[in-house]
């Protein structure tokens, strides 16, 4: 088992739903009262992504569908994890860092309303190390800058920022991946003939679900 650092295709993570989710037990009693258990701190994220193409694009589906196929190879379905790039959870603007120990500090993006504060970590921050499934290198919308001290060195794998002359509270502005793997050990997208005497191809059920640090 390791970790896959490159990105899935950002073609097929457009066409996905999905999120974070949590793992609440709730047990009901009679009087109507429930009791709540949340045993996770931080949510898991769950995604079904979709590839359906229209034969008039045959050409390019080929292609597509052999890059893909390419990529489940390299990570052994279920088995590895890798990169995933989810359109409404990728950036962070200003956020503050965590020290870890000496001048080492942890990425994280901090969500708040109403009072309440919730602080999650960021593990997979994508920077010019950073390649996608094609091993074409990554150019990051958001680029890595921290104030509050100067850039040593950045750690695109565990998402920690070696500083120095720091000064208060080093705050960072970054783009980010989601840490996943596929849900399925099954390579199996649908064919079907058109009229025009090409084919469509559809894949709608294709999972993703976060992997967590250590065990990537």
């Amino acid at each position: 088992m390791s970790f896959f650092e490159a990105e899935f295709p950002r073609a097929i993570g457009f066409q996905r739903t999905g999120g974070p989710t949590f793992n609440t037990a709730i047990v009901a009693v009679q009087s109507g009262q429930e009791q709540r258990n949340r045993p996770w701190q931080h949510p898991r994220a769950e995604y079904s992504a979709s590839l359906i193409t229209p034969a008039s694009t045959i050409g390019f589906t080929d292609l597509f569908i052999e890059q893909l196929r390419t990529f489940f190879l390299l990570v052994g379905g279920m088995a590895d994890g890798f990169r995933f790039y989810d359109h409404l959870d990728c950036t962070a603007t200003n956020e503050p860092m965590s020290l870890v120990s000496g001048s080492i500090y942890q990425l994280q993006k901090t969500y708040s309303m109403g009072g309440r504060t919730y602080v999650r970590p960021i593990y997979k921050p994508i920077t010019s190390s950073v390649v996608d499934y094609k091993g074409v290198a990554l150019t990051p919308p958001v680029v890595l800058s921290v104030s509050g001290g100067t850039i040593v060195s950045t750690d695109h794998t565990t998402g920690q920022v070696t500083l120095s002359g720091v000064s208060g509270t080093p705050h960072a502005s970054f783009s980010y991946h989601i840490p996943v793997r596929l849900t399925s050990d099954k390579f199996e997208p649908e064919v079907q003939p058109s009229s025009s005497g090409n084919r469509i191809i559809h894949w709608n059920s294709l999972g993703l679900i976060e992997v967590r640090p250590p065990n990537y």
